[in-house]
């Protein structure tokens, strides 16, 4: 990116084979390092069979595509007849209509904008609030604050910049301190410095949105490497309007053929796919066919989810569960799009706290659809006001029953296996 002739077509570079695609390549294999930041979480579409080299495809793949949109960004930009109001209104179309951006990408590059032209102003007019800034903002706000989640950084926004407390006076001088810092190392580079330049008791709407995605993450943080579970509820982010289209809205039964059905959209075609309900409860084949709609959402191909579909319904065994009005089936869900093994999930009280629990689909002897179950039961036991420490021995006991069901159905799964194989050698033949 040093080089001039990078710039005579940025786009090109990104193209599959190309010099950025090479040069990424190849500090991967020289330093080992990570790609992409822990808290941007992506599921790359699979096109390449090494995962090193297709995680690298969807970085210079989304790079293009970023490029392009900036191209079209770029003169509304510099278009002094328009507002700030309609410059930010048509960028953040233009992301979000954009294959593989959305809601969150358009927060991020307009704020981005935000800072390389302060001078437009785009975010003063009008700020939005980013999904990632919601639940900490409603954490934080007496009983959630308003519905209105403007409203409600603008109040949180007050809170911080009328604080008179001892921390606060600590904070306003340790940003002073820091900031005269920043313009000294910085004194070269005058948008790093109007940045480094916060008024006592005027921070702004942007700022504080960063700081609260910055805290949802010390609570995901706080959450995995003190209680052990995947992140913390409280702070999972409201869904994202990224285009993205909901498993609920294609999923449907076929009551006589006793199967969940849906037909995935790709495209101009249309992927049919069934989860068939025959020989286990209906809300698991609903829950299973959810799972592999988002796997074929997030780019995994309809082989690989019906394989995926297969060796989950092989595993599972079955056993006690709850009604199917249970809300257990809501919150004890394994985070797929993170390949999650624990199903962590956190239980209401009648004292008004939160009893945070889990699964594990390894204790569940490979199975996820049994980890998930044996979490619904164990939820429900606790929301009755059972006792942490009696709903742990419960759960050991229904560990140790799925694995004596496991080792009796070996054998007969081992026969089927070695009888598979011998259809396949004679239909190979």
């Amino acid at each position: 990116m040093l080089q001039k002739n990078f710039w005579k077509d940025p786009r090109k570079a990104f193209e599959p084979g190309g010099v950025m695609e090479k040069a990424i390549l190849s500090y991967r294999k020289r330093t080992g390092n990570p790609l992409i930041t822990s808290c941007f979480r992506i599921i790359p579409e699979r096109l390449l069979k090494n995962d090193t080299e297709n995680l690298v495809r969807s970085i210079t793949n989304r790079s293009m595509r970023l490029l392009e949109v900036a191209e079209k960004a770029f003169p509304i930009m510099k278009d002094t007849r328009k507002t700030a109001v309609q410059k930010m209104d048509e960028i953040s179309t233009l992301l979000q209509t954009a294959h593989g951006l959305g809601e969150t990408w358009a927060k991020m590059i307009t704020v981005c904008l935000d800072l390389a032209y302060p001078k437009a102003k785009l975010l003063e007019s009008q700020c939005d609030v980013g999904t990632g800034a919601v639940p900490p903002l409603r954490c934080l706000l007496p009983k959630g604050g308003p519905d209105d989640k403007r409203k409600a950084l603008s109040e949180l926004l007050k809170v911080v910049n009328t604080a008179k407390g001892d921390a606060a006076n600590k904070f306003w001088s340790a940003l002073k301190k820091s900031e005269h810092l920043l313009r000294s190392q910085f004194k070269k580079y005058p948008l790093i410095c109007a940045q480094a330049n916060t008024k006592l008791r005027r921070m702004s709407a942007v700022t504080l949105q960063v700081q609260l995605c910055e805290y949802r993450q010390f609570r995901h943080s706080l959450a995995r490497h003190t209680y052990g579970l995947p992140e913390d509820e409280k702070m999972r982010g409201e869904p994202e309007k990224e285009g993205r289209i909901a498993a609920e809205t294609f999923i449907d039964v076929d009551a006589k053929r006793k199967c969940i059905f849906f037909e995935f959209p790709s495209g101009a075609k249309k992927a049919p796919f069934e989860v068939s309900f025959k020989s286990i409860k209906e809300r698991v084949a609903v829950r299973l066919a959810t799972m592999c709609f988002q796997k074929m959402r997030a780019g995994e191909s309809r082989q690989d989810v019906m394989r995926f579909r297969d060796e989950t319904l092989s595993k599972f065994c079955g056993g006690d569960d709850v009604r199917d009005d249970s809300e257990a089936w809501e919150f004890c869900r394994a985070p797929i799009a993170q390949n999650c093994p624990a199903i962590g999930f956190r239980v209401p009280l009648k004292n008004g706290k939160d009893l945070a629990f889990q699964t594990t689909t390894m204790a569940a002897g490979g199975s996820i659809l049994d980890a998930e179950r044996i979490g619904r039961v164990c939820y429900e036991k606790l929301r009755r006001g059972e006792s942490k420490e009696h709903v742990l021995a419960y759960r050991t006991k229904l560990y140790a029953k799925l694995a004596s069901n496991l080792k009796r159905r070996l054998p007969s799964a081992r026969a089927d296996s070695q009888q598979l194989t011998k259809r396949q050698r004679v239909a190979g033949a």
